[in-house]
């Protein structure tokens, strides 16, 4: 992922391979991922996730929402 990217979020940080616990908050569903792999800021603790992690994670939260879920918390599984 990372090829000494800085983070433009603190533009101070230099990001690097990591896991983020994501969370989205998508119409009345809370959606909470743990051990996302993304980049990560070693200053700030920004995390950026590639296209094909983003759109795994929405796919999560249209399943959640369209099973009813007002909060789901889950481990994220290749």
């Amino acid at each position: 992922m990372s090829k000494e990217l800085s983070c433009v979020i603190c533009r101070q940080g230099k990001l690097a391979p990591g896991m983020a616990t994501v969370m989205v908050a998508a119409r009345e569903t809370v959606v909470v991922v743990k051990q996302v792999p993304a980049d990560i800021c070693d200053t700030c603790g920004e995390y950026y996730l590639s296209q094909e992690m983003a759109e795994q994670i929405d796919d999560i939260v249209d399943a959640a929402a369209a099973r009813g879920a007002e909060v789901e918390i889950i481990r994220y599984a290749a």
